[in-house]
């Protein structure tokens, strides 16, 4: 089965990471999945609506009836993920890989998941899988960032934090990843430049960004205040 994925980039509460909407891609051949607008409602419920356990129920609606189709199961992972039940989400994950072998969206969510669980080694071998088969994924860069900034990784962690602002001009949450990995590398003007970037691309980083631990060697700077 081909891939379905379309990526959606949207802002859940770590804005580290993002969450992907998934909506039929094949356009070309007028394919949908089944039960559509069940889809729809689930992907309101994540992502628009955050009412997770609702999402959880309808997903085991789909799922039971569409055993064999990824995408429930993919759905089933993001709502365990969003309600931070990682084991449960990476078991979901794992049964949509089943259904759909390779598909890099997935590996880059199991990777995140791997990520919260503090498995750093294997999430690292799981988003170099991911970036392989799905080069032109700004989300899947942005993990790979993270996950090399855990691991004390920064060359590597720098080059994929500034391949996925190369894909998506706008993606924000690339270049404040950048950033923080700037401050803790000790790089404190870049840091500046790539916040500045940030709030230009979106301003809700703003907030987000006097509240965050990572930040604090450079919250009295000059610099850093004036981009408020």
């Amino acid at each position: 089965m081909k891939s379905i994925i379309l990526f959606l980039i949207i802002t859940i509460s770590y804005p580290a990471f993002t969450q992907v909407e998934i909506i039929p891609q094949d356009q070309q051949n007028k394919s949908t999945l089944p039960d559509e607008k069940l889809i729809q409602d689930i992907s309101m419920l994540i992502f628009k609506d955050k009412k997770y356990d609702e999402a959880l129920m309808k997903i085991d609606v789909y799922i039971s009836r569409h055993p064999n189709i990824h995408v429930g199961w993919f759905f089933q992972g993001l709502a365990y993920m969003a309600i931070k039940e990682y084991n449960k989400a990476v078991i979901s994950f794992d049964t949509s890989l089943k259904y759909e072998p390779g598909n890099p969206t997935v590996l880059s969510k199991k990777a995140q998941a791997f990520y919260f669980l503090k498995k750093y080694k294997a999430a690292k071998d799981l988003i170099n899988e991911s970036v392989t088969l799905g080069e032109e994924d700004p989300d899947a860069w942005n993990t790979k960032g993270l996950i090399y900034k855990r691991l004390k990784e920064y060359r590597e962690s720098e080059k994929a934090f500034i391949k996925s602002t190369q894909i998506m001009d706008d993606f924000a949450a690339g270049h404040y990843n950048l950033a923080c990995l700037y401050v803790v590398w000790g790089k404190k003007k870049q840091a500046i430049v790539e916040l500045k970037k940030c709030f230009e691309k979106n301003e809700a980083f703003k907030a987000y960004a006097q509240k965050d631990d990572e930040l604090k060697p450079i919250h009295y700077d000059a610099d850093f205040q004036a981009l408020y």
